[in-house]
C-alpha cells in the first residue's frame, strides 16, 4: 500500500458527505471527514518516525501549543465543539511523541 497515493482523503470526503445526507447529520460527516485527517497523518508519522531529523521540531511544538490553546477554548464539551481540536491535539501529540521519542533513543541508544 502506497500511502502517498491512497484516495482516503477523497473517499472520507465523499463519505462524509453521503452520511450527512443520507442521516441529515453533520456530525456524521465531521466524524467522517475527522477520522481521514488522522488517517491521513499516518504517512507523516511514518516518516518522522523513519527520520525525525526531516522534521522541524520548533513548528511542530507550535502547532502542539496553538492545539492546547484550541482545546482550552472549547465553548461546549459536545461532539461538534469538541471533535476538531481533539482530532487535531491526537494527531499533534502523536508527531509530538514520535519525534522526541526518536530523538531521545537515537541519542541515547545510536
Amino acid at each position: 500500500l502506497d500511502w502517498g497515493t491512497c484516495p482516503f482523503g477523497i473517499l472520507g470526503a465523499v463519505a462524509g458527505i453521503a452520511l450527512w445526507a443520507i442521516f441529515d447529520s453533520p456530525v456524521l460527516g465531521l466524524s467522517a471527514s475527522l477520522s481521514v485527517v488522522f488517517v491521513g497523518s499516518i504517512p507523516t508519522f511514518m516518516s518522522a518516525w523513519e527520520d525525525p531529523a526531516r522534521e522541524n521540531l520548533p513548528a511542530w511544538i507550535v502547532f502542539w501549543l496553538s492545539c492546547v490553546c484550541a482545546l482550552v477554548a472549547v465553548p461546549q464539551w459536545t461532539i461538534k465543539d469538541a471533535a476538531q481540536p481533539l482530532t487535531f491535539f491526537a494527531v499533534e501529540s502523536t508527531m509530538m511523541t514520535i519525534l522526541l521519542t526518536r530523538k531521545f533513543v537515537i541519542k541515547n541508544l545510536g
